[in-house]
Order: C-alpha cells, then sequence, then structure tokens
C-alpha cells in the first residue's frame, strides 16, 4: 500500500509475516548486488584488452557506490530507526547508469555500428574523401581531401563535384566509376593526376541519397612509371643494343662455324681423296672394301678387286715434264670412273698406281671388265696439245678366292699386276695359286739374299774361254753362285733379277768385281795363269753414276792391270740410256779396261750400231 506522507509516498510494509517475509527486499537486494558485484569483477579481472578493464572498472566502481549508498539509505538506516533522509536506493540508479554511459562514450566498446567510428575513419585517411547530394554538390569532405587540393573545407562545401576537374569531365563519368586514373584541379590551379573510385549512395527504398568519392594522389607513382618508361625505353635500348651484338657475335659465330664445316670437309677430303684428280684414296678405298667384305659375307656376294699400274709412266715424266704427268692422271682417272659402274670405285693408291673395286661380280664380267679398261686405254690422250699414248697393267683378286680381308685381297692383285708386267705389260692377270706360290717363294728367296753377303753364302765361279784354233785358255768368265743352307746351289738365273729389283745387285756386283780381281791377280802373281777375268755389268750397275769412280778404285785395290779386266754388257743396257752409256764406256776405255756385248743378236742385232761402240770383243746368242 502507497501512502502520502509530507516527505512523498511510501510503501506501508505488515509485519508479522515470519522471517523470510518480513526481510525479503533486504534479501533480494543483498543477492542482487552481490551478484551483479561478482560478474562485474569477473569481467574486470578477466579482460586481456586494456579497453575493456577500463570500460569494467568504471561500471564495477558506480555499481559499488550505489550500493553501498543504497544499502546505508535504505536498509541500515531504516533497521537502526534513524531516519533522517528518505530511502532514495532508486535515485541511485542513475549512478551506475551515467558510468555505463561514460564508459561506452569513452571507450566504444559495447557498440560497433559504423555510425560510431566512419567520421574518425574519414578524419584518419590519407586518400580524399568527397560526400556530394544527388545533384553533384559536395556536402562533406575529409582532411586528406582538403591536404590534396589545397582547399579549406568551406571553399569545397556546397560547391558543385566538377569544380575539382577540368571543365571537359562531365559529372556522370564521375558518378559511378572503379580505379579511374583523372587530373584534380588544386587550389593553385596546378593539376594533380588521382586514382578516382566513386559509389552511389542509396536510401534502403533504393532512391539516390548522394554519391561517395575517395580519390588519391598517383604523382609519384606517374613519376615512377615515367621513370619506370624510361627505364625501359633504356633497358630496349641496351637489348637493342645487346641483340645487335649478338646477332652480330651469333653471325660471326655462323661464319666460323661455315668455315670450320668447310674445313673439315676439306680436312675430310685431304683424308679420304686423292688431292689431284679427286678420287678416292687408299684409307677411303680399303674403309669400302671391308664394308663390302662385311655384307659379302651375309649376302654371299663376290668381289673383285683390280690393281693398275701404268707402263713406263716415268717416261712421260721426265721427257714431258711433271705437269703434263699429272694432267694425264687427271684424265686417266676420269676415263676410268666413266667406264665402271656407279657403284664401284676408283681409287688412286699413289703415283701412277690405281684401286678399282668391283662389287656383285658375276662370272662373265672378270674378263669383260678388265678388256673395258684396257680398251680404254687404246685411244690416245690429248694434254697440252701433245698426243700421248701409254699402256696399263692389271691384276685381279676375286674374293672370298684370293683373300678373305682387305690387306690380303691387295696384295694379291698387286702380285697379278706384277705378273701382267713380267709377261708383257698391258696385259690383264687374274691372280692364281701358282703366282701366290712362285711369288712366296721370291720373297722367301729375297729375304735370304739380304743376309747371303754376310753369311759369306755367294762364291765366284770361272768358267775358262779357250781359243778355238790353240785349245789354250786365253780368259776367264766370273760366274756367281750361291749356296743357300736350305735351298742349296741356287743359279743367277733364279736370284739375278731380284738382286736388280731390289737394288742388292750393287753391292752383290761390287763384292763379285772385287774377288774376281783380287783372285785373277792372286794367280798371276802365282804364275798359274794369266788371262783377262770377265765380269758381267747389269744395267742397274750402269745407272750408277760413280761405276767408273768404283771399277777405278777396286783395280788399285786389286793391283790388277786395267787390260785384264774385260766387262761384259748385254746389247740392250746401250740402247737405253745410249748417251750416258757410251760416254762411260770411253771413259772405261781410256782405264785400258776391255769392253764385250755379251748376248748379241737377242736384242736388235745392229752391226752398224755396234760398230759405233767402244767395244773390244762381242759375244753371239746361242740363239741367233
Amino acid at each position: 500500500d502507497f501512502v502520502k506522507i509530507n516527505l512523498g509516498w511510501v510503501i506501508l510494509q505488515a509485519k508479522g509475516r515470519g522471517f523470510i517475509w518480513s526481510n525479503f527486499y533486504e534479501a533480494y537486494y543483498f543477492l542482487y548486488m552481490v551478484a551483479v558485484i561478482f560478474l562485474l569483477f569477473e569481467w574486470w579481472k578477466n579482460s586481456v584488452i586494456a579497453r575493456e578493464s577500463k570500460q569494467a572498472k568504471i561500471i564495477l566502481s558506480t555499481m559499488l557506490i550505489t550500493i553501498i549508498t543504497g544499502g546505508i539509505t535504505d536498509i541500515l538506516l531504516p533497521e537502526l530507526n534513524i531516519l533522517i533522509i528518505p530511502s532514495i536506493g532508486i535515485i541511485l540508479v542513475i549512478i551506475p547508469i551515467i558510468g555505463i554511459w561514460h564508459s561506452i562514450n569513452k571507450y566504444r566498446l559495447m557498440d560497433l555500428n559504423p555510425k560510431n567510428f566512419i567520421l574518425d575513419v574519414m578524419k584518419i585517411m590519407n586518400e580524399g574523401l568527397i560526400i556530394s547530394n544527388h545533384e553533384g554538390i559536395i556536402k562533406n569532405v575529409n582532411n586528406g581531401a582538403l591536404k590534396l587540393t589545397g582547399y579549406e573545407k568551406n571553399q569545397l562545401k556546397d560547391r558543385m563535384l566538377t569544380t575539382l576537374f577540368p571543365k571537359e569531365v562531365e559529372l556522370s563519368k564521375l558518378e559511378n566509376c572503379s580505379s579511374l586514373e583523372i587530373e584534380i584541379v588544386k587550389s593553385n590551379s596546378a593539376k594533380l593526376p588521382v586514382l578516382l573510385s566513386s559509389s552511389i549512395l542509396k536510401d534502403e527504398w533504393g532512391d539516390i541519397l548522394g554519391n561517395v568519392s575517395i580519390f588519391q594522389d598517383i604523382s609519384e607513382i606517374r613519376l615512377i612509371q615515367k621513370e619506370l618508361i624510361n627505364s625501359y625505353d633504356e633497358l630496349e635500348t641496351k637489348v637493342e643494343d645487346r641483340t645487335s651484338e649478338l646477332r652480330k657475335a651469333n653471325q660471326e659465330l655462323e661464319n666460323e662455324i661455315k668455315v670450320r664445316i668447310e674445313m673439315e670437309h676439306k680436312i675430310t677430303k685431304l683424308a679420304y681423296y686423292d688431292y689431284l684428280t679427286g678420287l678416292p684414296n687408299k684409307r677411303l678405298f680399303k674403309n669400302r672394301l671391308n664394308q663390302c667384305i662385311i655384307n659379302g659375307t651375309r649376302n654371299e656376294k663376290v668381289l673383285m678387286v683390280l690393281f693398275l699400274d701404268l707402263d713406263s709412266f716415268k717416261r712421260i715424266n721426265d721427257t714431258r715434264g711433271h705437269s703434263t704427268g699429272d694432267e694425264l692422271l687427271k684424265v686417266v682417272s676420269g676415263r676410268l670412273t666413266g667406264t665402271l659402274r656407279e657403284d664401284d670405285t676408283v681409287c688412286r693408291v699413289g703415283g701412277d698406281e690405281f684401286l678399282i673395286l668391283v662389287k656383285n661380280l658375276e662370272e662373265y664380267h672378270k674378263e669383260k671388265i678388265s678388256i673395258k679398261i684396257l680398251n680404254v686405254f687404246k685411244k690416245s690422250f690429248i694434254i697440252n696439245n701433245y698426243e700421248l699414248f701409254i699402256t696399263t697393267s692389271i691384276g685381279g683378286a676375286i674374293y672370298p678366292i684370293d683373300g678373305e680381308d682387305v690387306d690380303t685381297l691387295i696384295k694379291n692383285a698387286d702380285i697379278a699386276m706384277y705378273k701382267a708386267k713380267d709377261e708383257g705389260k698391258n696385259k690383264f692377270k687374274l691372280c692364281t695359286s701358282i703366282i701366290k706360290e712362285k711369288v712366296i717363294e721370291e720373297m722367301k728367296l729375297t729375304n735370304s739374299l739380304y743376309h747371303a753377303l754376310e753369311r759369306n753364302e755367294l762364291e765366284v765361279f770361272y768358267q775358262p774361254q779357250l781359243s778355238v784354233v790353240s785349245g789354250e785358255i786365253i780368259g776367264l768368265e766370273a760366274l756367281i753362285r750361291w749356296h743357300n743352307p736350305k735351298l742349296g746351289l741356287v743359279n743367277p738365273g733364279e736370284f739375278i733379277y731380284i738382286a736388280e729389283k731390289t737394288g742388292l745387285i750393287m753391292p752383290i756386283g761390287e763384292w763379285v768385281m772385287r774377288s774376281a780381281c783380287l783372285q785373277n791377280k792372286k794367280w798371276q802373281d802365282e804364275g798359274i795363269l794369266n788371262v783377262p777375268v770377265a765380269i758381267n755389268l747389269s744395267v742397274n750397275q750402269f745407272h750408277n753414276t760413280e761405276i767408273v769412280e768404283l771399277i777405278t778404285n777396286i783395280l788399285k785395290e786389286t793391283d790388277l792391270n786395267p787390260i785384264d779386266l774385260e766387262l761384259e754388257i748385254t746389247e740392250n743396257i746401250i740402247i737405253k740410256d745410249a748417251e750416258y752409256i757410251i760416254e762411260s764406256l770411253k771413259q772405261l776405255k781410256q782405264l785400258g779396261v776391255k769392253v764385250a756385248i755379251d748376248d748379241f743378236g737377242k736384242e736388235y742385232s745392229s752391226l752398224n750400231y755396234i760398230k759405233q761402240l767402244p767395244i773390244d770383243k762381242i759375244k753371239i746368242d746361242m740363239s741367233f
């Protein structure tokens, strides 16, 4: 029940209804306040954020003031019957309310509505911000906009937004844009490049309220862009220069590579081709032959190797010069290449020797190919306006009959070629087992002949020359014999031609002459026999320019009278190199040495020609 008294309206409390009823208000008040104080204290104590802690402290303090004050005025004093002031607890509630308002207003933690901080955000923004209404009239700007444009706030407020932009810029272009690069006219009329973004503001019903524009200074960016462009231009110039240098270097490298490739081709050509004729050389010929042998082994193909040697080619070099000989070799190479198939290989071995590889040989091709090659040489060769005739000797070896490897085939073809030369030249000779056996025997004989002198295997026999009138011995002929430990007594006919081919005829001939002169002198001194001794001289010995000096020295060494020495030569020696031979014979005649023609009638048999020579005797051949 409410009763009006002098101090105002009061509530009449009923008494005698029990402890809880009589003290309900006090108990409720006490428990409520304890709970409030506990919760506020926990909030303050557990706050991590300083602003929250301060806000909790303010509210807690105001609540404590209110509770203590209300407890005294509304509970303690009435209980003590001290009625000096009325109950004001309800009025004291205003204290925590004020504390809550103060904390929210100061620390802004209870309500994060944008309206509470948007103005502060606008103030601290470095970018310019302009708010305009739907007509484009500026209503608000932030400090960033004022700083960038140089205007005061009152200079911009209620002016058209287009005031800040050049005259040609329309308002519609500014109302809703994103990252638009444009220039703003500052208060001093200078233009500032900015990056502008704007958005239309609408109310909850969709009606346009205005426009918010945000812009930022990009003058430094423009400067950096300009520097970047300049740097890019410089870099591009450097890149172009460098590219030009690299292009030039690349061109030089390409040229160098081309030169090296050409050089490699030249080296390859020098390594595998003959420099004079352009034909494959022996190395390339061997490679091709080896490959054909490998393929022939798999395919059972027959190959033929031909060895060609031009007959009397040295005579052309000696009479017409080496340049003419070189031109002749070129023409011969061309004729040989044109005669054979494309698959066949013509190779110049060196000098006047050629090798030919004939692939896929058929039986009837053997003679046919050789005849075609020999016919090539029947027609004359016109070299430097000279008409030349030359022939060739050809030897052939068949794979796999005459050899199963490169060297054996070439060797056997070479053997057959020399056999063709021995039989008169200008012929084709196919390698046979007989030829090979003869060559092998000749090789063994040659090897043994090299050691014959040092092993004292040679001996001189003396054949007496009798007078048909008196029957007395009127002379001796020195005949060489060879006592080979394995072959026994070897006749001169079997080894003299080998000695001539190998050059052994020079030391052997000197040994024979010295031995014969010594023996004849010994017989004379012992009174056994006093007649001249005849010694045969080969064409090779006469080609030695020191033959006269050699004979002179031997006569001095042996102390033999020159009239007791007779030199026998064949008439073919005189025909070859006649002037040089005749001059040498005259010098020998001046020494007192006698000269005889041996085997006369076997070659030219010209007595008129013989009469012109400085000779003392003619020995007629048995076949004459």
